[in-house]
């Protein structure tokens, strides 16, 4: 039941029918140290004066646009990327691309799907279509515990299973939604 109430918010926030704030998406300002960008460890803190950890400030930001301020004793070291979210555009190139769900097997049509980063965008993944592709909310919150990892090839995702389901991991890619399917 969680699982699909947080679909239905996503879907929501997706769906463009709630009023605009200020015409800029929500954006969380997060104050770190180099140590803390470069581990990923630590508390940061927010542009209200709260202090979260780094790792939870990330999975909370969510779609927001996430700006790290990099502080030093010399002052401001790095004002970071601030685009994570896909453009309305990426997203329709997206859902040409891909159709829906692009996890193998999976049926999810492109509106109950959300944008995946393949290299995490808080790791240096870009917001490009090269590392994007859609994911339902299910596969995206499940893919990585259950040991799948998605890779590009050939301008298309394409799945490696983990061990206990294929001893080889030969990639497989979703092709309910392409009727031209690529192989390799």
């Amino acid at each position: 039941m969680h699982d699909a109430l947080a679909d239905a918010a996503h879907r929501l926030l997706a769906s463009g029918d709630l009023p605009p704030s200020g015409g800029v998406p929500a954006t969380v300002l997060l104050t770190m140290t180099l140590d803390q960008l470069e581990t990923r460890t630590g508390h940061v803190t927010t542009a209200h004066g709260g202090t979260i950890s780094v790792h939870q400030a990330l999975k909370e930001a969510g779609e927001a646009n996430i700006v790290p301020v990099v502080i030093g004793e010399e002052g401001i070291l790095a004002y970071g990327q601030d685009r994570r979210t896909a453009t309305t555009h990426q997203r329709l190139a997206l859902t040409a691309r891909d159709g829906g769900c692009c996890f193998a097997g999976c049926d999810a049509p492109p509106g109950w799907t959300q944008v995946h980063h393949i290299l995490n965008w808080a790791h240096g993944g870009g917001t490009d279509l090269t590392n994007l592709c859609l994911l339902c909310g299910f596969h995206h919150r499940e893919h990585e515990k259950r040991g799948w990892q998605v890779v590009m090839k050939h301008g298309r995702p394409w799945w490696i299973p983990p061990a206990h389901v294929d001893p080889d991991r030969k990639p497989i890619r979703n092709t309910l939604h392409d009727p031209v399917a690529v192989t390799v």
